[in-house]
């Protein structure tokens, strides 16, 4: 189910807080309000042609590939609040394409389009949607590049070894380019920016 917007804190009867939110139906369109989390686990709004179809998209044999993963975190960055990172992604306006609703449809795109275990998926424009003409594949270093937190370009994390090899320490290296004395060791080791 999509999420339309919060609706405030409720108390249960146990005396506990909880989130609730709007949620759209994607097959009889009519809104719901549920706890903010358990919404989009939810497919529809318990219309019959919803839950009609939710038995069928479940039977596509693709929950334990790692293809339904890459498309599982896809939906829940985009869809559900209760995600880590959904304040990046559906907080800040990107959403997944209908066609890619259905796994199916997803894969068949994926493996045309280069996918292969250990690659992530990786939006061309940033700031644009999930679908077919804004996504590839790429390996963990080149995402990690690619995102918006990614503060090093390529000649900072050059400049960054340079100084580690004139005996620079980690800290005086972090605060030299302003990121965490983390990013610096995972430099160091070749973890990130290989």
């Amino acid at each position: 189910m999509k999420f339309i917007k919060h609706v405030g804190a409720r108390t249960t009867a146990g005396g506990t807080k909880k989130m609730w939110a709007e949620f759209l139906c994607p097959f009889c369109e009519s809104s719901v309000e549920r706890e903010a989390g358990a919404g989009n686990r939810q497919h529809s709004c318990g219309c019959v042609e919803g839950e009609l179809k939710r038995i069928a998209k479940t039977k596509h044999g693709l929950r334990y590939e790692k293809i339904y993963a890459v498309w599982n975190n896809m939906i829940r960055r985009c869809s559900w609040p209760g995600s880590t990172r959904y304040s990046r992604y559906g907080g800040r306006g990107i959403s997944v394409c209908d066609e890619w609703g259905d796994i199916t449809v997803f894969k068949a795109w994926a493996v045309s389009n280069g996918y292969k275990d250990g690659l992530q998926i990786d939006r061309i424009d940033n700031d644009g949607n999930y679908s077919p003409e804004n996504c590839r594949f790429v390996t963990c270093a080149k995402n990690v590049r690619n995102s918006t937190s990614a503060k090093l370009s390529k000649e900072d994390v050059l400049r960054v070894r340079e100084l580690l090899c004139q005996g620079a320490t980690q800290a005086q290296a972090a605060d030299a380019f302003g990121v965490s004395k983390c990013t610096v060791s995972d430099i160091s080791r070749g973890k990130t920016w290989v």
